[in-house]
């Protein structure tokens, strides 16, 4: 399904075509299950209020980063022309690349990026895509996990801000989803999920002429952000959020034109860690 949408959307919009063709690599990547060894079975229990990477390690083969982050970067440049040029990272650099995306610590990303001759920005943007299926495995491994009563605003397992909201079948029933993790939580209705603001008055919504109640936009005037908001008949695929998000790109649009921006930066700072795993034929050589 997802391959098929990004076929779809390539014909719907071809000047879309080259960062496709970079989020569908890092979407097949995420599919596999080369990354589940960087995962350790079970969240260290977190304090309180955390969400369960804060304070994770993660043990990740170092050739096996080296080869994606570089051939995802490579692939990146192939599409943007003459305005990058490919990012030969080493290993080290490789598993800071995927530590500062889990963190999503700017500032260490703009540092790489200057490091390897590229923009902040497109630097950030492919880096965040690298670290997707780490993220993804994440979510499949530690999604039962998750506290059942958790109403925060932040991703309750990588400690993101909702890319989204869905409003679910018949009973409508409000679940955020987040597009790095894929992960799924409830709140309520009538609260901004950034600020908790829960004064009515203070909350308003963008709504499409012709989507109805169907796509709309939630805002807040304490805190002037938003957050996007979809009816759907049932929970889509954790892999397909991030296309969910994409498609409808005209909401955020709509929301900045009106001076409503989301959040900069993570909702809940984590301190996890990404290590290198030396694999078994390199310990017997070290060990030589």
């Amino acid at each position: 399904m997802t391959s098929a949408r990004l076929e779809r959307l390539g014909r719907e919009h071809p000047e879309w075509r080259p960062w496709l063709g970079v989020l569908g690599r890092a979407l097949r990547e995420a599919s596999g299950s080369a990354w589940e060894a960087a995962v350790p079975a079970r969240p260290v229990d977190p304090a309180p209020g955390r969400p369960l990477l804060a304070g994770a390690q993660l043990r990740v083969d170092g050739a096996l980063a080296r080869r994606w982050v570089r051939a995802l970067f490579d692939t990146a440049a192939e599409a943007a022309g003459a305005e990058a040029r490919p990012a030969r990272l080493e290993t080290a650099d490789a598993l800071a690349v995927l530590e500062a995306a889990l963190r999503q610590d700017a500032p260490g990303l703009a540092a790489l990026s200057r490091r390897h001759g590229w923009s902040p920005e497109a630097f950030h943007a492919v880096a965040a895509l690298a670290a997707l299926p780490v993220l993804q495995a994440l979510g499949r491994r530690w999604a039962r996990h998750v506290p059942a009563g958790w109403r925060g605003g932040c991703c309750p397992l990588c400690g993101a801000w909702p890319t989204l909201a869905e409003v679910r079948g018949i009973e409508r029933s409000r679940r955020l989803r987040c597009a790095r993790c894929g992960s799924d939580w409830g709140t309520e209705p009538l609260r901004c999920v950034y600020c908790d603001n829960r004064d009515h008055a203070r909350l308003g919504r963008l709504v499409e002429e012709e989507g109805g109640e169907r796509r709309q936009v939630e805002t807040c005037a304490a805190c002037r952000g938003y957050l996007k908001t979809l009816a759907t008949l049932e929970a889509g695929p954790p892999s397909e959020v991030i296309l969910d998000d994409l498609t409808s790109v005209e909401l955020d649009v709509a929301a900045l034109d009106q001076g409503f921006a989301r959040p900069p930066g993570p909702g809940c700072a984590l301190d996890v860690r990404v290590e290198e795993r030396i694999g078994l034929a390199r310990r017997l050589l070290t060990r030589r």
